[in-house]
């Protein structure tokens, strides 16, 4: 991480589709300070503030089909943001579109004392 941005370098022998995927997708994005640890499986949080950006990273994660399951989910009827997943067996990398890091990680924050009361 640079200055809150998301820095992903590969070694030369990583597969080079998985490489440029990642590389594309998760770099310039804002790595959030925040991560869980829950059921065997880590989370981590990235933010992009352009909304327009999830269409062509998911078209990028597309790419990695039947290595990593990727999903997607929007905002109801609205415009407002998008959240995409990246789950292999023991991460998940969340990635919001159209928020800023500040919002987001209140709302990690909100989430994760809702589920720590329970």
């Amino acid at each position: 991480r640079v200055e809150g941005k998301a820095v992903v370098t590969a070694t030369p022998l990583a597969n080079h589709i998985f490489r440029d995927v990642i590389m594309s997708v998760f770099n310039n994005s804002h790595f959030l300070d925040l991560s869980f640890y829950s059921h065997s499986t880590y989370s981590f949080f990235f933010v992009k503030d352009e909304l327009w950006r999830a269409k062509e990273d998911r078209n990028q994660l597309n790419r990695l089909a039947g290595e990593v399951n990727v999903t997607q989910t929007s905002s109801e009827g609205s415009d407002k943001y998008i959240d995409v997943r990246l789950r292999t067996k023991y991460a998940v990398a969340h990635i919001r579109y159209g928020t800023t890091p500040r919002a987001e990680t209140k709302r990690l924050v909100k989430h994760a004392k809702k589920m720590t009361v329970r």
